[in-house]
């Protein structure tokens, strides 16, 4: 019981809120230049990838993982403790002119937004990306230990993604006040796309660099790109609720991958087929997304 309502914390308050109220405030009380301050505010994924994973596991190598796990769950307990002392009331201004919806009104706002064919192209860009992403990360050195290739080498590529990442995180908000998000939301699944064809088919470990290139490049735009679109679409009067319907399916997606992955692999599927199989997957998405010019944005009060 205890590990289960760790879990759901973990996935649900972590991964699922904590970047789903970010992104919601940011794009609520940002409009001329949402695209960079939604941008800027995503820096936060790429320095905690760059910097935390040498924290943890030097506590992990001179300590022990449950001491690394304490660590993280205090500094996150002060965190708490300092916000709770921070006076939050400008960002209830918009929230006390708008009014607050009713529990009734947002029920009947998440059925219009999963009914509504918007969502049909929006959804798969985002549970794709997240799928793959989760699915070969979470094995990533059983497919470089299945191409024979160097895990310390690779490790060392890996900081790669993670400026890539950064750069591109940048580069996609700017990209998107200038051309908008609907035109960049037709080409972001392009570049962790093709990077999957020589990680799947290149016997040099220079596939896999390629492939970390690309997958920043990818998600680093994905966030930016994502939340802008949704506020193009749907308008920021109920961005928090219509958000969470993609989140949701975000992380369940996470979660799905490296089980239907795992699968795979018990089943002998080998490291080309799998990854050849999340190409056509994400290819094809890549083409239902080209389907987003042709939508307008939503004149109903959800």
């Amino acid at each position: 019981m205890v590990l289960f309502i760790a879990l759901i914390g973990l996935r649900l308050c972590g991964q699922g809120l904590m970047s789903h109220i970010s992104m919601t405030i940011i794009s609520k009380y940002f409009d001329k230049n949402r695209g960079k301050a939604l941008s800027i505010s995503s820096l936060g994924y790429s320095m905690g990838e760059a910097v935390f994973p040498i924290i943890i596991t030097s506590v992990i190598a001179f300590f022990d993982w449950r001491i690394a796990a304490i660590v993280s769950g205090v500094a996150l307990l002060l965190y708490l403790i300092r916000l709770k002392f921070t006076n939050l009331l400008d960002f209830d201004k918009q929230l006390s002119v708008e009014g607050k919806p009713s529990t009734l009104s947002l029920l009947k706002d998440y059925k219009e937004v999963v009914s509504d064919k918007r969502f049909g192209i929006m959804m798969p860009a985002s549970f794709i990306l997240s799928f793959t992403n989760t699915a070969i990360f979470f094995y990533q050195y059983v497919f470089v230990e299945d191409k024979g290739w160097s895990p310390q080498l690779y490790a060392i590529f890996f900081t790669v993604y993670a400026i890539s990442r950064f750069m591109f995180s940048l580069f996609g908000g700017t990209w998107v006040d200038k051309f908008s998000a609907r035109k960049m939301f037709k080409v972001y699944l392009i570049p962790m796309t093709l990077g999957l064809i020589p990680f799947a088919l290149m016997d040099s470990i220079i596939g896999a660099l390629l492939f970390l290139i690309t997958a920043g490049i990818t998600t680093g735009m994905a966030g930016t790109v994502k939340t802008s679109l949704i506020a193009e679409i749907y308008g920021t009067h109920k961005m928090g609720a219509i958000r969470s319907v993609f989140t949701m399916f975000m992380v369940i997606s996470t979660a799905l991958g490296p089980l239907l992955v795992g699968f795979m692999i018990d089943s002998g599927f080998d490291f080309h087929t799998i990854i050849l199989g999340l190409f056509g997957a994400m290819f094809l998405i890549s083409i239902n997304s080209q389907r987003i010019m042709n939508v307008t944005k939503t004149t109903s009060a959800f």
